[in-house]
């Protein structure tokens, strides 16, 4: 016997079946499969996502720190704001946010300003208002959203020894900065397995860490890490690397050890 449910799926109607063979099943998956691969399809998924719980908030974050970091560049190269907003929906990787910054640089094309069309939106927290604000207002909002971008890269983050992880990570929500975790590995291990993944940072421990893997992780552009540090002694010898972030079972006595040095 074969059961039949209908689901909402945001904006379309999707069949799912379950039933007794395994052929049905694999029909079921191939029509959602296609159905994701269409405009609709994505942007429905892409939709959903920011929607979803825990998640949801995650994927929205990524997404805002892609958005802030492309402006920020776009907008110190000199690269006019409605080629930026052009820019920087193609490389969000969500299809629901690319539409709304899109309807972004139509606005600012009938001579709106980039705060009005950014409320408009309706995908902006009240920070990233702030700061659109603040650095409309002063001139300087390549500088405010480069710290948007500091702030939410630095919150959001999956951290793995798993490619297998990490590659599923990526396509199901590749908003998300995708950190490879390493255990005694030699420097061309590490950017190779990086590359495969397509992670944004690499993180060895930090009997691993040297300049040499450091600069060629720069080169390649990514981030550097490292694990697992619970001794504030050993801060200034890692000064050095100017590491994007360290991984610590005592976070706390690290981060005031670090108050009580500046």
């Amino acid at each position: 016997m074969e059961r039949c449910c209908l689901f909402r799926f945001c904006e379309g109607w999707v069949c799912a079946c379950t039933a007794a063979h395994k052929e049905d099943r694999r029909a079921v998956l191939l029509v959602v499969r296609f159905y994701l691969g269409t405009s609709a399809g994505r942007y429905a998924w892409d939709r959903m996502k920011l929607r979803l719980p825990i998640i949801g908030e995650l994927v929205h974050k990524a997404t805002l720190a892609r958005f802030t970091r492309s402006f920020a560049l776009a907008s110190r190269s000199g690269v006019p704001i409605v080629q930026a907003l052009a820019i920087v929906g193609n490389v969000v990787d969500n299809a629901f946010m690319e539409a709304r910054i899109t309807a972004m640089r139509s606005g600012i094309e009938r001579g709106e300003t980039i705060l009005r069309t950014a409320v408009a939106a309706a995908i902006f927290n009240p920070l990233v208002l702030q700061m659109i604000a603040v650095g409309e207002e002063t001139g300087e909002i390549d500088s405010m959203m480069e710290d948007v971008a500091d702030l939410y890269e630095k919150e959001v983050a999956l951290i793995s020894f798993s490619r297998r992880a990490l590659l599923r990570c990526r396509g199901l929500a590749p908003e998300i900065v995708r950190g490879h975790l390493f255990h005694r590995a030699e420097p061309g291990e590490v950017l190779a397995a990086a590359r495969e993944v397509a992670s944004d940072l690499v993180m060895p421990e930090k009997g691993m860490l040297s300049e040499d893997l450091r600069d060629r992780a720069r080169e390649a552009g990514l981030k550097v890490a490292t694990w697992v540090v619970d001794d504030p002694g050993e801060l200034p010898s890692l000064a050095r690397f100017e590491l994007y972030g360290i991984g610590s079972n005592r976070p706390g006595v690290l981060l005031e050890a670090l108050r009580e040095g500046e």
